[in-house]
């Protein structure tokens, strides 16, 4: 007869987060974030290319850009700061596809919003 006492599910390991990795879906957002930061890059670069109003666009696009990039990758490193910043630009998204009437973005939206939102407790 054991004399350990038995693990709660609070405190037993396969209930612990792991903390050394990013999840699978975190990881699958950070792949395809990364991929349309690419693309939202390239059309930065273009739109400067073609300059005045259009150029003053693609410098916000880079700077967005940018600014996804840097998000994405504190995702997959599971920074603190990242988690929050990546639900504000999801929300943003979200605001801009109800705007738009984009009901597929908005979808995908809403589920990558609730998703991280759900793995906040690996970025505390």
């Amino acid at each position: 007869m054991s004399t350990t006492p038995p693990t709660t599910p609070s405190t037993s390991p396969a209930s612990r987060p792991d903390r050394d990795s990013a999840p699978l879906g975190i990881k699958i957002i950070c792949v395809i974030g990364f991929l349309g930061a690419l693309f939202a890059l390239l059309a930065a670069f273009r739109l400067l290319g073609v300059g005045g109003a259009a150029g003053s666009l693609g410098l916000v696009f880079l700077f967005l850009s940018l600014g996804q990039f840097v998000v994405y990758a504190g995702l997959w490193t599971l920074a603190g700061w990242a988690w929050k910043w990546a639900l504000i630009l999801e929300g943003l998204g979200i605001v801009l596809d109800l705007y738009e009437l984009n009901a597929v973005g908005l979808l995908v939206g809403l589920v990558v919003f609730g998703y991280v939102f759900s793995k906040g407790d690996l970025y505390e």
